[in-house]
């Protein structure tokens, strides 16, 4: 019988078969997700307006993270670069030095001059002949052993190695450079300076820096642009009778007419012509621009900035 049509009993609820749930207009969500106990689960959709803010925030999440990934990458290829440079740039002074002798017998190799304010111009082109003529002696020695793909002769020649703007790392603007010579990775020498002609000076403890001849300026072109900044794309080497040593090592000591030590010449605290000679050693053993960010770093103590 049918106590379906009795009267004052209660109707029974009908739960249609799961092949035939969906020829059913009127069934409910509820009988269409449990069918036998089996849960169907329902499919799930962003709105246009949870997709926007959702875009929204990655956004601003990119705006503020993409600048601070862009300069770390800077600097690890700047570390790269450079550690390259003063690898080339050694070896080819070392092998010169293997063949021609030591730099003090190197022939042409003068003291290099300063030019002072109340010369006359005829007095301070002398003076950037002779200190030119130096410069082409020292490079004609390493020439060979470097693969140059482009070479001034002339250090006053606009059209070959014009000149561009030079600043020190806290951004004094200070004179100006030229690449006197290119190698094939873009690096280039920018100047070569001869203080001490017969490579006796002394600029602190290490065995290289009691026989120091002058300095390199090494500008490793990182950035692509011909903005030269001392610390940051130009870099300081010791020239010595041994080779090439960074300047601003812990085995420095301040000079008598300049301090060029990591503390005294490479702090964005200190502004100044020279703030950036310092740096190169710091770059080449803790592997970082840190101190472009702040100006508590030493050799004795704290090494980064985080």
């Amino acid at each position: 019988c049918h106590p379906e049509l009795v009267s004052g009993s209660s109707p029974r609820k009908i739960i249609p078969s799961p092949e035939n749930i969906n020829n059913i207009p009127s069934a409910s969500r509820k009988a269409k997700r449990y069918v036998k106990g089996n849960y169907v689960p329902r499919k799930a959709a962003f709105t246009l307006a949870e997709v926007l803010i959702t875009l929204g925030i990655i956004g601003v999440v990119a705006a503020m993270t993409l600048p601070t990934l862009i300069q770390n990458q800077q600097e690890k290829e700047k570390v790269v670069r450079l550690k390259k440079a003063y690898s080339v740039l050694n070896s080819a002074i070392q092998r010169a030095i293997t063949e021609d002798g030591p730099i003090s017998s190197w022939s042409g190799i003068n003291t290099s001059l300063i030019a002072e304010d109340d010369m006359s111009d005829e007095e301070k082109e002398e003076i950037s002949a002779a200190n030119g003529a130096t410069i082409s002696a020292f490079l004609s020695h390493i020439k060979p052993y470097l693969n140059v793909i482009k070479y001034c002769e002339d250090p006053n020649d606009d059209i070959c190695a014009p000149k561009m703007p030079r600043y020190s790392l806290d951004g004094t603007a200070y004179s100006y450079f030229r690449d006197r010579v290119v190698l094939s990775d873009g690096t280039a020498i920018i100047s070569v300076w001869i203080d001490n002609p017969t490579c006796s000076a002394k600029a602190g403890n290490a065995k290289a820096l009691q026989k120091v001849c002058g300095q390199m300026f090494v500008d490793i072109k990182a950035d692509k642009t011909d903005r030269k900044v001392t610390g940051d794309t130009v870099f300081l080497f010791w020239i010595t009778e041994y080779g090439l040593y960074p300047m601003g090592s812990a085995m420095e000591v301040k000079g008598v007419r300049q301090d060029y030590t990591f503390e005294g010449a490479c702090n964005i605290s200190k502004p100044g012509n020279f703030n950036g000679y310092g740096c190169a050693a710091w770059v080449l053993q803790n592997e970082n621009l840190d101190y472009k960010k702040c100006s508590d770093l030493s050799w004795n103590g704290k090494r980064k900035c985080k």
